[in-house]
């Protein structure tokens, strides 16, 4: 799988996203959204390590688990699930 970069990670997930993925863990980033290009992740990165351990812990997982999803390895292997083929 990839190497997991989460400032890379956050560049590549529009903002949109980004902060639905807060938003569905229970907690609003304090940045301003409306003013943040794609590529801004500084600011987002910095409000995500203030947060409680917890949901600090489980967006890191599913950061963690797009970038497998998003990997060649990742790609490759749903490629092959849609095929039939078995992977196990």
């Amino acid at each position: 799988m990839a190497k997991y970069d989460p400032k890379r990670v956050l560049r590549q997930i529009s903002n949109c996203l980004l902060r639905q993925l807060f938003q569905s863990l229970g907690n609003e980033l304090h940045v301003d959204w409306e003013h943040l290009t794609v590529t801004q992740v500084e600011e987002i990165f910095a409000a995500w390590q203030s947060l409680d351990e917890p949901i600090r812990c489980s967006a890191d997982l599913i950061l963690q688990d797009v970038n497998d999803i998003a990997s060649v390895d990742g790609v490759r292997a749903r490629q092959l699930r849609g095929s039939g083929i078995c992977i196990a």
